[in-house]
């Protein structure tokens, strides 16, 4: 007798239909989101670069397989889905960090050097905070290894006294109190939380950080003792940690507001509002960063807007439902009442106000989790129309990226990543540059 097969949608378990009837509407469906069987699981090793090597050895040993590494993006590596990294001796002292391909392509498109400031609108949980500071650290450090003889290197000249700082904002202080363990973990000593609504925030960046002459800041080495550090987990993916549809306050905010049925916005300048800095109490900042404000406030060089979206294109987010969890919890989630309609137009608002918050020259990134064409070329679209100064741009250095073009014309330079094409889960991601 032939054992019998198990369907993942079951009646009692099946995608509700305010969700397939929602892919419909964006041209998709629920086979563009979740594929037969799971795509890769990624991981990035965020260890100091001689010790790279020695990682992957271990971890073939524990694993019972062999990480391979994404050509198309530095550090990351990909192993079966069905492969945990949890147990590891590499993930429990924070050498190895579940996060996915696409969403790594999102910070190196921000191109961040040292010597910026970065502000993320969209926090939390912090895997991306911890990518943009070992970023700007290994860069300090290569430009100290490659300025200076060992000789001539002292503790007064340690890559941690690099003047860029990170901003982190989110409206939940639940997802931030995980976010601030998790910097804690990843010994992220120059990045401050606030707990406020992204689409209105309106703190400057730092005057500069307080230079201490034995910091010692390095990406951590084998042999490193964590005992310090918070016992939080950092998630097998990010998604471990993926939060549904906030409800956000978009009562007078000074940006002008852009939706996605706004396509037909256009201006002969720029009129974007500047930015009335304020002095808000931080949800979490480091000593490094306890520094009486700027008389002058400053903007950022880098802004980055991973916005909260409906999360379909994240197969490893939606195979949670198919399993242990419940579609209905899903819905509740991320369909309840409103939630939806209301999210192209608070992704415009974010996206506004990280232009405001941007300096001339500087850096914007939109991407979100979703492959729905309303909450990404059609807040991206009219953004741009609406903008004489900003000007998209292809992100550079990765020409054999597995991504596919975006569903609109004008938006040449956008990238869409789709499971059947690269591996990865759904996402979208756009750089702007805003011209001096």
């Amino acid at each position: 007798m032939e054992a019998a097969t198990t369907d993942p949608f079951t009646p009692t378990n099946a995608p509700p239909p305010v969700f397939l009837s929602f892919l419909a509407s964006q041209g998709l469906t629920l086979e563009d989101c979740l594929p037969d069987a799971p795509t890769n699981r990624f991981f990035r090793i965020r260890a100091d670069p001689s010790q790279h090597d020695e990682i992957v050895r271990e971890l073939e040993k524990e694993l019972e397989c062999t990480p391979a590494p994404v050509a198309w993006l530095p550090n990351f590596y990909s192993i079966p889905a069905d492969v945990k990294i949890s147990s590891t001796e590499a993930y429990k002292k924070g050498f190895i960090f579940g996060m996915d391909a696409s969403s790594g392509v999102a910070v190196m498109a921000l191109d961040v050097q040292p010597h910026h400031h970065v502000l993320d609108l969209c926090a939390a949980p912090g895997a991306k905070l911890c990518l943009i500071y070992d970023t700007m650290l290994a860069l300090a450090s290569s430009s100290l290894s490659s300025s200076s003889s060992p000789s001539s290197q002292t503790a007064s000249s340690s890559p941690d006294v690099f003047p860029g700082t990170i901003t982190g904002v989110d409206i939940s202080k639940d997802r931030l109190a995980t976010c601030k363990s998790i910097l804690k973990k990843c010994r992220v000593n120059r990045a401050r939380l606030y707990a406020t609504d992204g689409t209105t925030f309106d703190v400057g960046a730092p005057v500069l950080v307080r230079r201490r002459a034995a910091v010692g800041a390095s990406l951590p080495k084998a042999g490193d003792s964590d005992d310090a550090s918070p016992n939080i987990s950092l998630g097998e993916d990010e998604d471990d940690l993926a939060h549904p549809v906030q409800q956000i306050d978009t009562q007078n905010t000074p940006a002008p507001l852009l939706t996605s049925n706004d396509t037909s916005a256009k201006t002969v300048s720029d009129r974007t509002t500047p930015p009335a800095f304020s002095h808000q109490k931080p949800f979490h900042i480091p000593r490094l960063l306890r520094l009486p404000p700027s008389p002058t406030p400053i903007l950022y060089d880098r802004v980055l807007v991973d916005a909260e979206c409906t999360h379909e294109g994240s197969s490893v987010h939606l195979r949670k439902y198919t399993g242990w969890w419940d579609w209905s919890r899903f819905e509740e989630k991320f369909f309840g009442e409103g939630r939806v309609e209301g999210l192209p137009e608070m992704q415009g608002r974010l996206l506004e106000n990280a232009w405001r918050m941007v300096k001339p020259g500087g850096l914007v990134v939109y991407s979100t989790c979703s492959l729905a064409p309303t909450q990404n070329e059609h807040v991206l679209l009219p953004f741009l129309h609406a903008h004489p100064t900003a000007r998209l741009e292809r992100i550079p250095g990765w020409e054999d990226r597995p991504a596919s073009q975006p569903k609109a014309d004008g938006l040449e330079g956008a990238e869409r990543f789709e499971w059947r094409k690269s591996g990865t889960k759904g996402f979208f991601v756009a750089r702007v540059r805003k011209l001096e």
